[in-house]
């Protein structure tokens, strides 16, 4: 409802999100603000809606539906088999017209033509952002079990934020859209958070490393190198080569873990 307050007054205004938000109270108050409504439910949020049991439907052929409609309210559930069962509750949206969609029939082996409610094809039509959001997040959601009560919230809104930072970074400059995977991004941005805001690495090559370093982007992310913050220099008792002259030093960056003269310091650390 905060969302929807920053519209301007006098639009017309239809919202469609999933599960995780429709209940039919929500739709009873989007109602009497004016604004059109529709999303998937969750069962157990349907109250006293007496629709065919979803085993029932679920035995049924495919593209079978049921729904039933508050008479007061105007809020329309719809229930329907597609490749599992779909529920749908919407305060503007009903049955018809009814459309068809293509599904894949195991039994004939071929693409079929289903039944389809209206408040279905209409769903599918707007959802699409939403419903590729939601592929995002149980791609890589975060796995750590707890039995509060707020955890899953709190990692929902962890996994939401990521994904929508990755979105914005893909919509960016060209030549950044198609830069890194969402897991790549995922994981550029832990290391980053990791560098800035873990305790102090220890100096030297790690140990049961051999061979060349790795590229200086992979061992120092550039949202590091460039922050600005905490960057000391510090002395080892090996020479290493510096990053920026290629010239034999005893010095290190102590929070990007690279060779450095001192005079070599603000020129690594700031862009070009």
């Amino acid at each position: 409802m905060d969302l929807l307050s920053e519209m301007p007054s006098g639009v017309n205004v239809n919202v469609y999100f999933d599960n995780f938000f429709t209940s039919l109270k929500l739709l009873d108050r989007l109602t009497a603000a004016g604004v059109r409504a529709t999303g998937t439910v969750h069962l157990n949020r349907l109250g006293d809606s007496s629709l065919t049991s979803a085993d029932v439907l679920q035995k049924k052929p495919c593209g079978t539906y049921n729904y039933k409609q508050d008479v007061t309210s105007g809020i329309v559930v719809v229930w329907w088999n597609d490749n599992n069962i779909v529920n749908i509750a919407s305060n503007h949206i009903g049955v018809s017209p009814v459309t068809t969609a293509r599904r894949w029939s195991s039994a004939k082996k071929s693409q079929v033509n289903i039944t389809q409610p209206a408040a279905i094809a209409k769903y599918n039509r707007c959802m699409g952002g939403t419903d590729r959001m939601d592929q995002n997040l149980n791609l890589y959601r975060i796995s750590v079990c707890s039995r509060k009560w707020w955890w899953a919230l709190f990692a929902f809104c962890v996994d939401a934020t990521v994904c929508n930072a990755w979105y914005l970074h893909r919509c960016g400059p060209k030549e950044n859209r198609s830069q890194l995977s969402l897991l790549e991004f995922r994981r550029e941005l832990a290391t980053t958070y990791i560098m800035k805001y873990g305790s102090r690495q220890a100096l030297g090559r790690p140990l049961g490393t051999t061979g060349r370093h790795r590229p200086l982007d992979a061992r120092t992310p550039p949202d590091v190198r460039f922050d600005g913050i905490n960057h000391h220099i510090d002395s080892i008792t090996t020479q290493r080569r510096c990053v920026v002259c290629g010239m034999k030093t005893t010095k290190v960056c102590t929070k990007c873990n690279v060779s450095l003269h001192e005079r070599c310091l603000g020129s690594f650390h700031t862009r070009l």
